[in-house]
């Protein structure tokens, strides 16, 4: 909801030439924590990080969109579903299932399960002073 493809401030980010196609969310768990992170290319990492900080206290503020939930939950349930459609994937599922500590069909009873309220919550974890902006120049010339 708050930077994936289909998101206003992932257009915007887009729009600005800030960040391009290849720049992703992901949420990272294990046993005890949970870490969402933003990849990708950028001219101005630091002002990619200040409007996705600038969009999550909108959040906020204005509270999250029921339709644009649910459709993202349905999206995401839908592509939970899809990895079992390969041994890779299943594999996948059961090593992640086995490493964090949750039964097979957890994570998509959960994601059924999901509501607004969940989500908003979490966007508690959002916080300037708990941010960590990782740069990694690529163009820097060796020594």
């Amino acid at each position: 909801m708050l930077v994936g493809s289909a998101s206003t401030l992932y257009k915007t980010l887009l729009d600005k030439e800030l960040i391009n196609e290849e720049f992703a969310p992901e949420y990272f768990t294990g046993r005890t924590i949970a870490i969402p992170m933003f990849e990708g290319e950028s001219k101005d990492p630091k002002m990619v990080k200040e409007l996705i900080l600038k969009e999550v206290e909108a959040f906020k503020t204005k509270g999250l969109d029921p339709v644009v939930f649910e459709a993202v939950r349905k999206d995401m349930l839908g592509r939970m579903l899809r990895r079992f459609d390969s041994a890779e994937g299943i594999c996948s599922i059961l090593a992640d299932s086995n490493i964090l500590g949750y039964e097979l069909f957890d994570y998509i009873e959960d994601l059924k399960n999901l509501k607004i309220e969940d989500v908003a919550e979490r966007l508690s974890v959002f916080k300037e002073e708990t941010c960590v902006l990782s740069v990694v120049n690529a163009l820097a010339k060796e020594e």
